[in-house]
């Protein structure tokens, strides 16, 4: 009798979120020809898994510039880490990882991100729109190498 093979769930069928954190974030006034309810977003992402206790990890490091008129711009660059806890084995590939991270993990961060800089847009008195919602559409996956840092400081010499 031959056996069946049913190919693994993706990843975001068996994945719940157990943490969204805030990590660090900077806001600064620019001069710059920002567009005037116009923002960009750049999104650096690494990811960590964990199979001994199905957790996965994303940092995921925001870079968001917004125009307030036509000659200021008001930048702000975050870092959150969101994980996850895998309810089975799932295809842990580098290719799968980096759309989970884009498709599941990107988007669960998004409303913390757009209530972040909308705060801090208000609170340095600058009258934009917030960020506008995300689809995952508007992502491409790439993830980025991890930093040397994690591995331990380089020795001296």
């Amino acid at each position: 009798m031959t056996e069946t093979q049913h190919p693994l769930p993706h990843p975001a069928l068996v994945a719940n979120l157990t943490d969204v954190r805030l990590r660090s974030i900077s806001a600064e006034v620019c001069d710059g020809s920002g567009e005037p309810d116009k923002a960009s977003m750049q999104i650096g992402m690494r990811s960590e898994w964990d199979e001994d206790d199905h957790v996965l990890g994303f940092s995921l490091d925001y870079q968001v510039d917004l125009g307030a008129d036509g000659s200021t711009k008001l930048s702000v660059t975050a870092s959150y880490l969101v994980t996850f806890v895998m309810a089975r084995p799932f295809d842990g590939s580098p290719d799968t990882l980096a759309e989970f991270g884009t498709k599941v993990a990107a988007m669960a961060v998004h409303p913390y991100l757009r209530e972040v800089v909308a705060s801090l847009a208000a609170r340095m008195g600058f009258e934009v729109k917030p960020l506008p919602l995300l689809r995952p559409s508007d992502l491409t996956a790439k993830e980025e190498p991890a930093p040397s840092e994690e591995l331990g400081p380089e020795p001296k010499q």
